[in-house]
């Protein structure tokens, strides 16, 4: 089976047509467990400045993967989540996770840890050998995880087995492995070593956009759209990227029926340009109907009957 572990520790290996063959390894390569954010065998690192949100932000998604609910309009599969918070007080954990609904059964928190790498692969074993599906393991933070074991921040040679033991986890355990790491205050982007970055599948940098939206963008071993979240009452809720630009247009003249253009612009998250385009893509496609005038629109969405698909 791929990913199992050698039985005298040796190495684990494969001919490529075993590879072809098998029906999960497609499947598994990049199935999300936390949509836009985290994939089953896969590292993410997602990187923002200090009390910017990333604890919150996963805090919603964790609590999601844990009960099988929707995140950012995505029906989500329920898995067990191991939270890994060394560096923040458990009555914090306790309150986010709960606030986003968490079922309190599928969750699994370290708060301490005497020899936290240790002790983290020890965990993962031990959902393993309970019959339990591989977790979304959640690292907040990866300083806070290591600990002593690097003195010098910058070094490719102290990071590199740290990160190749957390990709074990991954690629051999099968968990989801969601790393959140502080960002360099000069321009957004991951602290220390290089090696960090070069060890993991895909790296997010969570960025403020304005009050409560943060913009999420990626790069990694595949593409990866940006997107934009927005903190709401009950969770957050996907306001750009993760579908094309027409359809958020689409969806914000469906709840705003005979809105002007401006109000689109000011609706709909994007470039003036990029969004003014599309609007008149829209209205010679027949999507969307101008009940107003040329200077002033009032735009609506046409009835299903006449509406041809804005992505053919």
């Amino acid at each position: 089976m791929i990913g199992k572990r050698a039985s005298q520790g040796g190495a684990i290996f494969h001919t490529l047509a075993e590879l072809v063959a098998d029906p999960e390894l497609e499947r598994k390569s990049k199935e999300p467990v936390i949509p836009f954010v985290a994939w089953m065998e896969r590292l993410t690192l997602l990187a923002a400045r200090e009390k910017d949100g990333k604890s919150s932000f996963t805090g919603a998604a964790a609590a999601a993967v844990s009960s099988g609910s929707d995140f950012l309009g995505c029906r989500v599969t329920q898995r067990p989540v191991l939270w890994v918070g060394l560096e923040e007080h458990a009555a914090e954990i306790v309150d986010r996770l709960v606030a986003f609904g968490a079922d309190p059964q599928w969750v699994f928190v370290m708060t301490s840890a005497a020899n936290p790498l240790d002790d983290l692969e020890d965990a993962v074993a031990q959902l393993l050998d309970a019959d339990v599906a591989p977790p979304l393991v959640v690292i907040d933070t990866l300083g806070a995880l290591v600990g002593g074991e690097v003195e010098d921040a910058g070094s490719s040679a102290q990071w590199t087995p740290i990160m190749q033991r957390l990709t074990h986890i991954a690629r051999i355990d099968g968990a989801s492995v969601l790393i959140l790491h502080h960002a360099r205050k000069s321009d957004g982007e991951y602290r220390d070593s290089t090696a960090i970055g070069a060890n993991v599948d895909m790296i997010l940098r969570f960025s403020s956009s304005s009050g409560r939206q943060r913009t999420i963008s990626g790069k990694g071993r595949w593409s990866h759209d940006d997107f934009t979240v927005e903190l709401r009452d009950k969770g957050f809720a996907l306001v750009a990227g993760g579908k094309p630009l027409e359809e958020w247009i689409l969806d914000f003249v469906s709840a705003n029926p005979g809105c002007s253009k401006n109000r689109v612009r000011e609706g709909v998250v994007g470039a003036n340009p990029a969004i003014d385009a599309a609007v008149e893509s829209l209205l010679a496609a027949g999507n969307l109907v101008n009940d107003g005038s040329a200077s002033g629109y009032a735009l609506r969405v046409a009835p299903p009957e006449r509406a041809p698909d804005p992505n053919p």
